[in-house]
């Protein structure tokens, strides 16, 4: 079974490894979305991870630059009725996670706490499908850098610059915000994932994720958009897992939309 959190193993998947990849991928993508939006700067990073024990090393450097970073992910998740393959149940799992970033200084700690709560499994297919997901990163003293909120996508009339529609983000509160993009074909195997990131530097932006995967890998496109729907940036997410559903390889790049013609 492929989880909708991104594993490609048929074994069950640890609400520990599905929490880990998240974080993961939540903060390799913070660097790139600033330079994109704070300067106008186009990037791509590439990262290579690796376990020890129960802690997760990630190794990540800038194409094109000789900056490097690394951070340590540390910590498990509680979880009460996980079941990825239950078709009535639902689950709710959460994690507080350390993550001790290394990148030339001081290390700097902070907590990122996952939460994750409905029905993993779409009845009538049996896949996973419809859950309410939501991320919060801390710091060492208790000041918020990130919250990631659920949010339902809502598509309007207009297109965007890509030729897609303009979509406005809202709060879902409880509903899912993690889905199948066409849960009535059984042939479908693209996934959507919407959020409100509520970042101090850079105000409240959209953040609506496709994620699909592919023979290569998964790959994750995200749009990032203002609050009335503008689109701000690109953000793509390409990665590839273990056996045991472990991130291993990630490519993260963030780009400036196409400009309408």
């Amino acid at each position: 079974m492929v989880s909708i959190m991104g594993s490609t193993s048929s074994a069950p998947i640890s609400e520990t490894t599905v929490a880990r990849n998240e974080v993961v991928l939540m903060n390799l993508r913070q660097e790139p979305i600033n330079l994109l939006l704070q300067q106008g700067i186009e990037s791509t990073f590439t990262s290579k991870a690796h376990k020890n024990g129960e802690s997760l090393t990630v190794d990540t450097s800038r194409q094109g630059s000789k900056a490097k970073s690394a951070m340590r992910i540390d910590g498990q998740a509680d979880t009460q009725g996980w079941d990825l393959s239950a078709m009535f149940s639902d689950t709710v799992a959460s994690a507080n996670l350390k993550v001790t970033h290394f990148d030339g200084g001081s290390p700097r700690v902070e907590q990122d706490q996952f939460k994750m709560s409905g029905n993993p499994s779409d009845f009538w297919w049996n896949r996973p499908d419809k859950l309410n997901l939501s991320m919060t990163r801390v710091d060492e003293h208790g000041k918020q850098i990130q919250y990631y909120e659920p949010a339902i996508s809502e598509p309007q009339k207009q297109l965007d610059p890509n030729g897609q529609p303009i979509r406005i983000a809202r709060p879902a509160g409880s509903d899912a915000n993690c889905f199948r993009e066409n849960p009535g074909n059984p042939g479908n195997h693209r996934l959507e994932a919407d959020f409100i990131i509520h970042d101090p530097k850079l105000g409240d932006i959209g953040y609506n994720t496709t994620r699909e995967l592919n023979p290569a890998g998964w790959a994750y496109r995200s749009v990032v958009r203002d609050m009335k729907g503008n689109v701000l940036g690109i953000v793509y997410q390409d990665f590839k897992v273990d056996g045991h559903g472990d991130i291993t390889d990630v490519t993260t790049s963030a780009r400036k939309p196409r400009q309408p013609k």
